[in-house]
């Protein structure tokens, strides 16, 4: 699903450069559950960025279902968050004035899908996160743990090949944070959604097959997990 290759990634110039990647390399398989662990400042959130065509790199080769992001231009690069990444963040980045469902249905809507279909999906993708009933309610009227079941359903709604998660539970307590966790193991589990998530807790680590450990813009270690999800 993701191929990255010999990826260098620096921010700046000259005595003000700084690598935030050096070297990384990375394959994750189709339907697998990846979690990203390390540090602050350890190159996760960059190494996501890039994976989800939302950085360049400086160097190296990126490779989504084979498509080679180094080589598009940002026109394409924008039709791949659109069509193939979902993302899930962990200030949730939801609009106030809309609804639950137009939240959800907005990308699709950016991506000019009729309006029928965009909110026909953006309504099964809520039943996907068991919020059937909130679609009409705003961000102001949901829970904190609701709230991010809605950025999910927004990541969901395109069926993407790759969702691409950024301390989900960051931003909540840890009854929320379990039940977030649960949902993203049951998406990948049941609908063989390919997830790359960076977090900071070894709980929430524990969730995914694969834990990837990063420091100073490196991969440093690799772990294989049997992801809780299948002995729940």
């Amino acid at each position: 699903m993701l191929e990255i290759e010999a990826v260098h990634k620096t921010y700046g110039e000259g005595d003000a450069a700084y690598e935030a990647l050096r070297g990384v390399c990375l394959s994750v398989e189709s339907g697998s559950f990846t979690a990203l662990m390390g540090p602050s400042g350890c190159g996760k959130s960059t190494l996501l960025h890039i994976a989800g065509a939302m950085d360049r790199v400086t160097s190296g080769t990126v490779r989504l279902a084979g498509r080679p992001l180094d080589a598009l231009s940002d026109q394409q690069l924008t039709d791949v968050r659109r069509r193939q990444v979902g993302f899930v963040f962990q200030s949730f980045n939801l609009l106030p004035t809309l609804t639950a469902v137009e939240n959800v249905a907005l990308p699709l809507t950016l991506d000019r899908v009729a309006d029928r279909e965009a909110s026909s999906r953006a309504q099964a993708a809520l039943e996907k996160v068991d919020l059937p009933a909130k679609g009409k309610s705003f961000p102001s009227q949901l829970s904190g743990g609701e709230m991010q079941r809605v950025a999910i359903a927004r990541a969901v709604a395109i069926e993407p090949d790759l969702l691409i998660a950024d301390e989900p539970t960051g931003s909540l307590d840890s009854e929320n944070g379990v039940r977030i966790l649960d949902l993203l193991a049951e998406l990948n589990g049941s609908l063989g959604i390919t997830i790359l998530m960076a977090t900071h807790s070894h709980e929430a680590a524990r969730y995914a097959g694969r834990r990837l450990t990063m420091r100073d813009g490196r991969l440093e270690s690799a772990q294989e997990a049997d992801a809780l999800s299948a002995n729940l």
